[in-house]
Order: structure tokens, then C-alpha cells, then sequence
């Protein structure tokens, strides 16, 4: 198990800030100024959420929870491919609770849906492949225009949701 003071790093580029999790849900805010806003998204657990991504460069949105005061990192891995990732920015920790996501996106009524799927803990951000706990979105559905639209939901395990749906 890590330390919960283990050093969490800004996922935002060029930015290097390192500190606790619970210090970065802060440090955030100064980004915000910086008319980033792909970086900083609030959204509540249960909640679905629609979140555009760029095909042109290696995506990445943070989610902002509104009420525990956690980080989640929406991440496509790289430019050559379709991998999509949402991970917890904090330290694995048994403070932090156990979280699910569902994840689905649609091109031209053709959908991609898996849920639920682990929210992996992380302390910072990698351009590696992960083994599992991932979407892989064909290159089909990423050649009709500059973005693609995901629809997630972010839960505790056992919450009541209204991403049934999704």
C-alpha cells in the first residue's frame, strides 16, 4: 500500500506541480484562469457525463467531483490509437473509495458500451497501454470529423445512478 502522502502530478502539460491528491483538487483552480477548460470539469458520482475528445492530439479531461473532492483523469493514451482510460489521481489508498465507470460512445447508430469497469487509482499520468480497465474505440468511429463524444458515469460501488442509461 502507498503512503496517502505519497506525491500525486498535475496531469495538466507543462505544468509541474507535485503534491498530496487532496492538495491537487486546489491547484487545479489556477488552470481554470488559463482558459483550459478541457482540464477542469465539474460532475457529480452517479451522474452521466458527455465529454468531447480531440482526435488531432492525446486527449485528456479532468473531472472535478463536486462533493468527495477527487480527481478523475479521462485519458486517450496516444494519438495512433483509440485507447481511452479514466483513472482516480490519488495515491492507492484504503481512504479512498472504490470506484466504477461506465463508459460508451456512438457513430452513426453504431455504439460501444462497457460497463462497469474499475477505476484504477493513479498518480500520475503515462502514454503505456494498460492490460485492462480500458476502451478501445476503432479507428472507424474516429474518421468522421476532428472529435468523438463519450458518455461516462462515474460511481461508488453499490450507488444509486442514473447512468443505467448511458
Amino acid at each position: 500500500m502507498e503512503c496517502p502522502l505519497s506525491l500525486c502530478i498535475c496531469p495538466v502539460l507543462k505544468c509541474n506541480y507535485n503534491g498530496i491528491y487532496k492538495h491537487l483538487y486546489s491547484h487545479l483552480d489556477i488552470h481554470n484562469h488559463e482558459n483550459i477548460g478541457k482540464y477542469y470539469f465539474p460532475f457529480a458520482l452517479g451522474k452521466v457525463i458527455r465529454l468531447y475528445v480531440d482526435l488531432s492530439e492525446t486527449a485528456l479531461t479532468v473531472m472535478k467531483e463536486k462533493n468527495e473532492g477527487l480527481l478523475f483523469a479521462v485519458h486517450r493514451v496516444s494519438k495512433a490509437n483509440g485507447v481511452v482510460t479514466v483513472g482516480c489521481i490519488a495515491p492507492s489508498l484504503l481512504e479512498v473509495t472504490e470506484f466504477f465507470y461506465d463508459i460508451s460512445t456512438t457513430v452513426e447508430k453504431r455504439t460501444i458500451e462497457i460497463k462497469p469497469m474499475k477505476v484504477k487509482n493513479i498518480r500520475k499520468l503515462n502514454s503505456k497501454i494498460p492490460k485492462e480497465n480500458f476502451m478501445l474505440v476503432p479507428s472507424y468511429f474516429m474518421c468522421e470529423g476532428r472529435w468523438f463524444m463519450l458518455k461516462i458515469c462515474v460511481s461508488k460501488v453499490n450507488q444509486e445512478k442514473e447512468c443505467c442509461e448511458i
